[in-house]
């Protein structure tokens, strides 16, 4: 039997609602070995990511407060540990400025939020976990 530990998600959005809607999107894969890891603003967020060893993903809008989208991708991309891991943007920015400034980052995947969020709508996000998943879990 392999053991496998959990893949650990680190969700940085500001809005209650659209955590509770991401955890949906998750537990609607039904991989129970993904671990959300909600922060709610991009401070916590940073604390958060320069004391953990083991994060698999992390999903970020760059519209936060405390500390910004930005400023948040430069911490993890100069974070040694953390200058591989793919990155997703889920933003309601469609500006090809923050776009631009993401793939400075070199952010993996940029995804506008749908007007209507939901889990129908957060296909395109569920399948990008599901790819950076099915390689952790292949190679991991």
């Amino acid at each position: 039997m392999i053991f496998l530990r959990s893949f650990n998600v680190v969700i940085v959005e500001d809005l209650i609602e659209h955590q509770n809607i991401l955890q949906s999107v998750i537990k609607a894969m039904k991989k129970p070995k993904i671990n959300p890891i909600l922060k709610s603003d991009g401070l916590s967020a940073h604390s958060y990511i320069q004391s953990a060893y083991d994060i698999h993903l992390f999903i970020i809008d760059i519209k936060l407060p405390g500390l910004s989208g930005d400023e948040l991708l430069r911490d993890i991309r100069t974070t040694e540990r953390y200058m591989d891991t793919p990155i997703i943007i889920l933003t309601s920015s469609s500006s090809a400025a923050d776009k631009k400034r993401c793939e400075d980052f070199n952010v993996n995947n940029y995804i506008v939020k749908p007007i209507n969020l939901n889990v129908d709508t957060l296909k395109p996000l569920q399948e990008c976990i599901l790819k950076y998943y099915n390689v952790w879990y292949k190679y991991g």
